[in-house]
């Protein structure tokens, strides 16, 4: 077997996926660890972690698994094992006690798994009692693809008490090689993967995470395997990887995913038998991926196919439309405008054709924007699709493709000098916009170049300008007037709650933000028609600044920041991953209320993150009668570093604090 290893790559975030390499040195376990199923005792229910928190709800005494690549008489199978104890600290640790496997029935016969045991233990007067997981409560539905799902609950279950599963899946998939999770929600003692397999296989070995683990290669044993009616010849290799006191993986906020994070290996195959002395490679490089998806059934067929019914449709569309770019715009905006998207994912479904999709008018991401690919080059418009992974689906790996951690389609389109990206599924969206989930590092172009392209969150920049004007009105009320620029996704995000609400209600909504009561006058919204702009929201209203001896108004009014959203005060473990940077100016020019004066203003401020990170402008003076304020909150980078997090917090405390602050008037 050649064994190799690669890491998954990210602009960004590379520094925290940490390969572990054979050659570290064996981490030695706290506890005895070559445990048995059913081999329970007292010590068991005293064995803890140092420092654990109570509020885990479980510990996971030992995980243990292995999987096996073997013959049999019908090729090669994989064997999978699994022996799982887990403590039951209190009742957030409940949930630990239901569970679910998943299996094919076709390899290991057909109904409940053959091979699965489950049992619960508690402690009675110094006594062991054991509860076995009866026939009748094995429960088995049907989950996605050919896969079924068996589940089950624990019985007897209450805090103190100890679960144990033991089962064994046989697959035929042997080219999927199960992935081997350290890290999870509850805590674990003692964690252990091993991998048999004949070195006429090859797997690229994928790791991940910041907990420290060992693995070591086992001597080879040469084996004569019978696989099928064939004979193989092959050194069998054992690799095993083991992590002991793992602490349970913490979710936080701005995370894309902790899916990231999870110390876990994965593997890929590269190179697989198909008779003695002869082997096939699967995943050479990423040209020869792309060659693949271009001739698959499945993806490159569906906009290749040279369709007769297809160009007639399209000169409909747009025939009448001179420039290449007015034809792309008018086929980009009947596809996003008339089509409904059914899913998401990196396939066509199986049978279906690009003429059924465009007759139903609707189908998944990739059937969406495949069709809006075929409709762009039967008039001659040079379109290729871009797959990618959405920022909830984690990073992708830039060496080696990795097809599984892809699941999304969108659009690359040349023309005129210039390059644009598109995603015709997405309601709302513009030309030459990608929704924010698909900025999540390296995307793959699929053609015969298969050039890398990099989606990063850096490279955007959210854009808001507000203008404030307060005057006095008569009768001692006074009168704002509010014009707000908004940034492309804020823009995108108000188009999409206004596709399922009204106007009225949505300044309904805002006039209600305001510490003061008010109703919203000749209120309107610029630009919302037109989808490639940002719009322009703009209302007036009138307030009564009051009558009392002192008068408190906050300047920044609904704009200001009102929550610091980096509350937490415990050591970050993980980036902060925002959508995008963002440049956000607020501009205010106020008349003192007719019979009042200042008594008290904010102080003028200016602060930074880090040299370069952000900055923060307070701005605020007296001119006459008028108060004139400026302030900008411009965050510079969206991906920050955990060693960041404390600056970033402080950051936003001493903005929420100072945009907190009222500009105090005294009664004349």
């Amino acid at each position: 077997m050649q064994l190799s290893l690669q890491k998954k790559m990210s602009n960004t975030r590379a520094l925290l996926l940490v390969l572990y390499f054979l050659s570290l040195r064996l981490i030695v376990p706290a506890q005895p660890v070559e445990r048995e199923f059913g081999q329970i005792s007292l010590s068991d229910f005293r064995l803890s972690l140092p420092g654990i928190d109570e509020g885990a709800g479980a510990l996971v005494l030992f995980d243990i698994g292995s999987a096996k690549l073997e013959g049999y008489e019908d090729g090669f199978r994989l064997e999978f094992k699994r022996t799982l104890r887990i403590k039951i600290l209190n009742k957030n640790g409940f949930d630990a006690a239901k569970v679910s496997v998943y299996f094919s029935p076709d390899d290991n016969g057909r109904g409940k798994l053959k091979h699965l045991e489950a049992k619960t233990y508690n402690l009675e007067n110094g006594s062991i009692l054991t509860t076995e997981v009866a026939e009748k409560d094995f429960f088995i539905e049907k989950s996605s693809g050919d896969m079924v799902k068996e589940s089950f609950a624990f019985p007897n279950v209450r805090e103190g008490s100890i679960v144990e599963m033991n089962y064994r899946i046989r697959s035929s998939s042997y080219f999927k090689l199960r992935a081997w999770d350290f890290q999870g929600k509850y805590p674990v003692v003692f964690s252990k993967y091993s991998v048999r397999i004949p070195d006429i296989f090859n797997f690229v070995i994928l790791p991940q995470g910041s907990h420290p683990v060992s693995s070591r290669t086992e001597n080879p044993a040469w084996e004569t395997i019978v696989a099928g009616n064939k004979w193989y010849g092959a050194n069998v290799h054992t690799v095993t990887w083991e992590a002991s006191n793992i602490p349970a993986i913490q979710t936080a906020p701005f995370v894309s995913t902790i899916e990231n994070y999870i110390s876990r290996v994965q593997f890929q195959l590269v190179m697989q038998p198909v008779s003695p002395g002869k082997s096939v490679v699967l995943l050479k490089d990423w040209k020869y991926a792309s060659n693949r998806l271009l001739s698959s059934n499945s993806f490159g067929d569906f906009f290749l196919k040279n369709d007769k019914w297809l160009h007639p449709e399209v000169e409909k569309i747009c025939g009448f439309y001179k420039s290449k770019s007015d034809k792309a715009k008018a086929l980009f905006r009947f596809v996003r405008d008339h089509f409904t998207k059914e899913g998401n994912g990196l396939f066509v479904s199986s049978g279906l054709s690009s003429k059924a999709v465009f007759e139903k008018r609707a189908g998944s991401v990739a059937e969406i924007n495949l069709l809006l690919i075929a409709m762009l080059n039967s008039i001659g418009i040079n379109a290729r699709p871009v797959i990618l992974s959405t920022r909830d689906n984690g990073l992708t790996n830039v060496t080696y493709p990795v097809m599984d951690n892809f699941n999304y389609v969108v659009i690359r389109v040349d023309m005129e000098d210039s390059t644009y990206y598109l995603d015709a599924s997405e309601r709302n969206i513009g030309f030459n916009k990608l929704p924010l989930s698909c900025y999540n590092g390296h995307a793959r172009v699929v053609d015969t170049a298969s050039i890398p392209v990099f989606f990063s969150p850096d490279s955007l920049t959210e854009t808001k300008i507000t203008n404030v004007t307060i005057t006095n009105d008569s009768g001692g009320f006074s009168s704002l007037d509010y014009v707000s620029a908004l940034g492309y996704y804020e823009s995108l995000h108000t188009r999409n709650i206004l596709d399922s609400s009204n106007n009225l209600s949505f300044f309904q909504k805002i006039a209600s933000s305001y510490s003061f009561p008010t109703s919203i006058i000749d209120a309107s919204i610029d630009s919302f028609k037109n989808i490639d702009e940002p719009i322009t929201l703009r209302y007036k209203l009138r307030f009564d600044p009051g009558k009392e001896k002192y008068v408190y108004i906050n300047p920044v009014f609904e704009d200001a920041i009102k929550d610091n959203p980096f509350k937490s005060d415990s050591i970050r473990l993980y980036p902060v991953e925002m959508p995008y940077c963002s440049d956000h100016v607020y501009i205010l020019s106020m008349q003192i209320p007719e019979g009042y004066e200042v008594e008290e203003m904010p102080k003028p401020i200016k602060a930074i993150i880090n040299n370069d990170g952000g900055l923060f402008e307070y701005l605020l003076r007296l001119n006459g009668r008028t108060i004139e304020l400026r302030s900008r909150v411009y965050i510079k980078k969206a991906i920050f570093y955990p060693e960041d997090y404390q600056l970033l917090r402080d950051f936003f405390s001493l903005v929420t604090g100072k945009q907190s602050e009222p500009i105090v008037f005294r009664k004349k």
